[in-house]
């Protein structure tokens, strides 16, 4: 149990040091957003989604936000560390 406590600790401290980093920061929650946005378009190519053919369903809405979101929260967080 201590373990994984000092692992969750190690691992909030590597993330305020990056926080501090204002320009890692930033280019790591950029860099999250762009591979969201680009794994959702891998998963409509999987999927075999064709969006002349019919719009997105909300599932595939759900599934795309899912899969950006992280890099918004990273971005949030980027940005609260930055202000205070």
């Amino acid at each position: 149990m201590w373990k994984s406590f000092s692992l969750l600790r190690e691992m909030h401290i590597g993330e305020k040091k990056l926080m501090q980093s204002s320009r890692k920061g930033l280019l790591g929650a950029l860099a999250m957003i762009i591979a969201g946005v680009a794994a959702f378009f891998v998963f409509l190519y999987l999927t075999g989604h064709d969006p002349d053919e019919s719009p997105l369903t909300l599932v595939e809405w759900v599934i795309g936000g899912i899969l950006i979101a992280p890099g918004f929260g990273y971005l949030v967080k980027w940005r609260r560390a930055r202000q205070g």
